[in-house]
């Protein structure tokens, strides 16, 4: 039992690792416009993960999250705000939320506008619908926590997970909603704002 308290601390501790943006891989300051012009500041990063990081955080997210799916392999290049807020594509090397100039420049400008917000509270496996009214597409800002996922369908999102592959999931069941050292489904309240 000790043992296994060592294991699940320590992919813990590196999961919170890969979540942050300043693991190992240093980037350059950057900068892309919104669709309205305004200008949004990052981080850009073209550094390829070793196989030995890819398999590991693929061996995590199969581990911890085996009801999500996994869409790319773990790459430190670009964030859940640089997928969620300006979209997924080869080139998409940029890492959004460093200082000041955040996200946020895409609600500020009015490129986006504010849909609803939704309180949830149930399971991490929850079917229930992430949000019915809004189409798939829509971008959702976690409230409790630092991380941005568009609306897959009825009961997913997908969001890149820090340097984590990017993954279809319940809207409860990600490394920012779950207590993964606790290694179990417990209900939580998880509060969202939906944009488009």
């Amino acid at each position: 039992m000790q043992k296994a308290k060592k294991i699940v601390l320590a992919s813990t501790v590196f999961i919170l690792g890969l979540l942050s943006q300043s693991l190992v891989y240093a980037g350059y300051n950057c900068y892309v416009y919104t669709p309205n012009g305004s200008t949004v500041w990052g981080e850009c990063k073209t550094t390829a993960p070793s196989q030995a990081t890819i398999d590991q955080g693929n061996w995590i997210v199969a581990t911890y999250f085996p009801y999500a799916t996994r869409i790319t392999d773990p790459s430190p290049n670009y964030n859940c705000h640089s997928y969620a807020w300006r979209g997924f594509y080869s080139g998409n090397t940029m890492w959004i939320g460093l200082g000041d100039n955040y996200w946020t420049t895409y609600v500020n400008d009015g490129s986006y506008t504010y849909r609803g917000y939704s309180n949830r509270t149930g399971s991490r496996y929850s079917t229930a619908p992430a949000n019915n009214s809004l189409a798939n597409g829509t971008r959702v800002q976690y409230v409790n926590g630092d991380h941005s996922a568009r609306k897959y369908s009825q009961s997913y999102f997908i969001s890149k997970w820090g340097q984590l592959p990017m993954m279809i999931h319940y809207a409860e069941d990600s490394p920012y909603t779950v207590n993964i050292s606790a290694i179990q489904a417990t209900n939580s309240t998880t509060s969202f704002y939906y944009y488009n």
